[in-house]
C-alpha cells in the first residue's frame, strides 16, 4: 500500500472546487515529483514495480529550481535502499533546462529595460536585440556542450559569456570567439584594415 501521503486527497465540498491539492500553488510541484518518483518504481498497491515497467530516472532535466527535481531523486533512492548509495547507475543527476535558463534571461531582459527606461530605445533593449542577446547566450553554451568538463573550454565559454553584452554595446575587445562576432571574423580575413596605425 503507497503511504499515506501518496494517497489522493479528499477535497469534496459543495459548489464549484478551484483546487487539486492540499499544497499551495509555490510547493505544489515539489510535492508532485517526490510522488512522481515513487509512482515510477511502486505500483498502487505499494509494491515494487516488476524490471519491466520500473522506473529509475538516472537524468532528470527541469528548470533551476532544485528542491523539486531533489525531491524526487532522494525519493527513488529511498525506495531503492541501499544499493542506490553504491551503484554508479542508480546516482540521479540534475541537468537545468536550458531553454528555461534562456526564458529567465529573456524576462530578466526585458524587467531591466521596464524598470529603467535608460535601458529602452531602438538601439538599447528593445525586443530585437533581447531575442539576439539571449541567441547568442544560447550559441555560446551550445558550442560549450560537447566540451562539458574541460577546464580550458569552460573558461572560454564563460569569457564569451562575459563579452555578449559589452559586444552588443559595440565593444569587441573581450570577444575570443569569430564564429559568433562578425567584427572578430572581419578582422580575421582583412587583418590589413584593422591595423592599427
Amino acid at each position: 500500500m503507497l503511504p499515506e501521503e501518496y494517497s489522493s486527497f479528499n477535497l469534496e465540498h459543495e459548489g464549484t472546487c478551484y483546487r487539486k491539492t492540499n499544497y499551495s500553488s509555490a510547493t505544489a510541484e515539489e510535492f508532485e515529483q517526490e510522488k512522481a518518483g515513487a509512482a515510477l518504481l511502486l505500483n498502487n498497491s505499494g509494491a515494487r514495480r516488476g524490471h519491466d515497467t520500473a522506473i529509475f530516472a538516472t537524468v532528470i532535466t527541469s528548470d533551476n529550481d532544485t528542491r523539486g527535481p531533489n525531491r524526487f531523486m532522494r525519493k527513488q533512492r529511498d525506495i531503492i535502499g541501499p544499493n542506490a548509495a553504491s551503484s554508479e547507475v542508480a546516482q540521479a543527476e540534475h541537468h537545468p533546462d536550458i531553454n528555461h535558463n534562456i526564458k529567465n534571461a529573456s524576462n530578466e531582459l526585458h524587467a531591466t529595460a521596464m524598470n529603467d527606461k535608460s535601458f529602452k530605445g531602438r538601439y538599447a533593449l528593445n525586443s530585437v536585440r533581447i531575442r539576439t542577446i539571449c541567441s547568442d547566450i544560447l550559441k555560446v553554451i551550445k558550442q560549450y556542450k560537447p566540451y562539458v568538463g574541460d577546464p580550458v573550454h569552460r573558461q572560454k565559454c564563460l569569457d564569451q559569456l562575459a563579452a555578449i553584452i559589452h559586444h552588443h554595446c559595440g565593444d569587441h575587445t573581450r570577444c575570443k570567439i569569430p564564429q559568433l562576432c562578425t567584427y572578430l571574423q572581419c578582422k580575421e580575413e582583412h587583418p590589413l584594415q584593422y591595423k592599427k596605425h
